[in-house]
C-alpha cells in the first residue's frame, strides 16, 4: 500500500501500580506479543526503512522489536506520546480514560488535555511524514492519542469505540495524505 501509513499500539505493558503510565515496560507477555507481531508487519507490508516511535519505554521496546525482526532503524519523538496521564490513580483505567476522551478539551489526569495531545501527535505524524516515503511507514504510538487521531479522521466511530478495539498490540493503516482508515486491527473497515 505505497503512501500509507501504519499506526501500531504498543504491545501490553506490565502495569505497575504507584507508577503513572508512561513509565510502565513491557514484560515477558509484552514482548512476545511484539516479537509475533512484528513478524506480521514483516510478513504483510513492504515496510519503510525506519520505524517511528514514541519514546515512552513500552513504545519504545516494542519498536526495537519490530526493527530487529525488520531490519529497520527507529527514530523516537516525544510528539509520538501518549496523553499525559501522570495524575491516575487506581485501577479503573477504562473509565478514566473515557473521561479523558469525552472531556477533550480539559486536562483530566495531567497538565494536557486531550485536545492539546492530539495537536502534538499530529505535529509529529507531520514530522513523520515530510521525508518522502516509498514503502509503508511504521509509527509505534499508544492508545489514547491514535484513538483521537482516528475519530478526527474517520468519523465512522466515537474515540472511546476506537480506543475499545485497540488491543496491545494492534494497528491501523491509513491513508497518509488524509489519514481515512484503509484496514483497522488488520480488517478493511466496513463502510
Amino acid at each position: 500500500m505505497e503512501g500509507a501509513l501504519i499506526l501500531v499500539r504498543h504491545a501490553m505493558p506490565v502495569i505497575e501500580e504507584g507508577l503513572p503510565p508512561n513509565e510502565w515496560k513491557l514484560g515477558e507477555n509484552g514482548e512476545a506479543q511484539a516479537q509475533k507481531f512484528s513478524q506480521f508487519l514483516k510478513n504483510n507490508f513492504d515496510l519503510d526503512r525506519i520505524i517511528y516511535t514514541s519514546n515512552e519505554p513500552k513504545a519504545l521496546k516494542t519498536a526495537e522489536i519490530i526493527a530487529k525482526t525488520c531490519n529497520c532503524k527507529i527514530q523516537s519523538s516525544n510528539d509520538l506520546r501518549e496523553i499525559d496521564k501522570s495524575l491516575m490513580k487506581g485501577e479503573d483505567y477504562v473509565n478514566y480514560t473515557e473521561e479523558i476522551l469525552e472531556k477533550v478539551s480539559q486536562s483530566a489526569y495531567g497538565e494536557e488535555s486531550a485536545t492539546e495531545a492530539l495537536i502534538r501527535f499530529e505535529n509529529g505524524i507531520k514530522n513523520v511524514l515530510e521525508i518522502g516515503m516509498e514503502e509503508e511507514r511504521v509509527v509505534v504510538t499508544h492508545g489514547t492519542v491514535l484513538a483521537l487521531f482516528l475519530a478526527k479522521y474517520n468519523a465512522e466511530m466515537k474515540a472511546f469505540e476506537y480506543w475499545e478495539k485497540l488491543e496491545c498490540p494492534s494497528y491501523a493503516v491509513v491513508d497518509a495524505s488524509t489519514y481515512k482508515i484503509l484496514e483497522f486491527n488488520g480488517r478493511p473497515l466496513l463502510n
